[in-house]
């Protein structure tokens, strides 16, 4: 209970938020505003409902990126400021999951408003295209979340040398709407080479290697225009948005920005905002409440483990054995053997925010309000 160790502590926490906000938001095209758009109820296999007033929206998160979410209230509170509580589905689930199994219904009746989203990925937000074989890997039975995750292993997240096109470019070209498999393959192949090299290879290497990739899916993408603001800031206008940050941080920009939405509406009371998830959707909760102060309470279905303490200590098989297609790919593309090594490197590309703040959330919720 000392003070200037409290202060300490606090001023850390601060400084590892903004911190994680700035590298959140960094490389986005942000949308003008939400245009949220009403779409048609999904079916759902729980039939109690009565008594609920259900809405199915979607919201602009960034440029070229809509997310679809769910509101459930009970219908005699139409129109009352309800106080939301967002519940965040697992791997391979989605938003209708969440009223499959009557979560979202059971947090209505308690006269809160229930809001459910997909993920990146999931759900509504898996399409045809995403779904394509992705440099050898089957996307059954995940959809479109393995090929994205192994998508992001492979591209090149490195800085751009000087008056060198940025490797934002390459995510830029790869994600058009749809993507060419002639720039998938570019990629794929080029890209597993960028990897190696990134690894364990010198500067120059690795500048060769992003300048090859450049040029692969440039060559392959006939219909890009490539301009001097795209070679320079890596954005184009009309593509879907970047694909860097799958696993976790994606959606948690989704997070924040359907808050900002909801905070537009007089018939939520945003002074309370509540997150909890299962899974996946645990980890997008803890990290939402920890850069977002504006949630207030968390009560996420997931342990806590520090990644780098789980290589540190060999403890990591678990975790990477939920999502053993973007170890498998990461392990043929070092070409070594499965260890912590290679587990090192894969979340040092997948969520590369851990390479300086090791994913440290432990107590970034005390600054929160209770």
């Amino acid at each position: 209970n000392d003070p200037s160790s409290c202060a300490l502590e606090m001023e850390t926490q601060a400084k590892t938020r903004l911190e994680m906000l700035t590298f959140l938001s960094s490389g986005r095209s942000r949308a003008d505003g939400p245009s949220p758009m009403v779409l048609p109820l999904p079916p759902s296999k729980e039939g109690n409902k009565d008594g609920l007033l259900i809405e199915h929206v979607s919201i602009l998160t960034e440029v070229g990126e809509r997310c679809p979410l769910l509101l459930v209230r009970e219908a005699s509170r139409a129109g009352q400021p309800l106080r939301p509580v967002f519940i965040m589905h697992g791997t391979n689930q989605s938003k209708s999951s969440l009223l499959d199994n009557g979560f979202l219904q059971r947090i209505a009746r308690m006269g809160l408003l229930a809001v459910g989203l997909d993920s990146r990925h999931h759900g509504d937000r898996s399409s045809p295209d995403d779904k394509a074989a992705f440099g050898g890997v089957t996307p059954s039975p995940g959809g479109a979340y393995w090929p994205a995750l192994v998508r992001a292993w492979r591209s090149p997240h490195l800085p751009p040398p000087p008056s060198s096109p940025s490797p934002l470019l390459l995510q830029r070209l790869l994600c058009r709407w749809p993507p060419t498999m002639a720039a998938i393959t570019a990629m794929a192949a080029v890209g597993a080479v960028a990897s190696r090299t990134a690894f364990g290879g010198s500067p120059a290497t690795v500048t060769a290697a992003v300048t090859a990739a450049v040029a692969a899916v440039t060559a392959t993408v006939a219909t890009a225009t490539v301009t001097s603001a795209v070679m320079t800031t890596g954005r184009m206008t009309g593509v879907r948005a970047q694909y860097r940050y799958p696993f976790m941080y994606d959606t948690v920009w989704d997070l924040m920005r359907v808050l900002d939405f909801l905070e537009t509406r007089t018939d939520v009371d945003t002074s309370r905002v509540g997150a909890t998830g299962i899974s996946l959707g645990g980890m997008h909760a803890w990290l939402w409440a920890a850069v977002d102060k504006r949630v207030t309470s968390a009560c996420p279905a997931i342990g806590v483990q520090n990644f780098a303490w789980a290589v540190d200590n060999e403890q990591w098989h678990a975790r990477v054995g939920s999502l053993s297609p973007l170890f498998d790919a990461a392990s043929a593309d070092l070409e070594r053997p499965l260890d912590g090594t290679v587990v090192a490197a894969v979340w040092d590309k997948v969520i590369a925010h851990s390479k300086q703040s090791r994913i440290q959330t432990n107590c970034a919720f005390k600054t929160n309000r209770a």
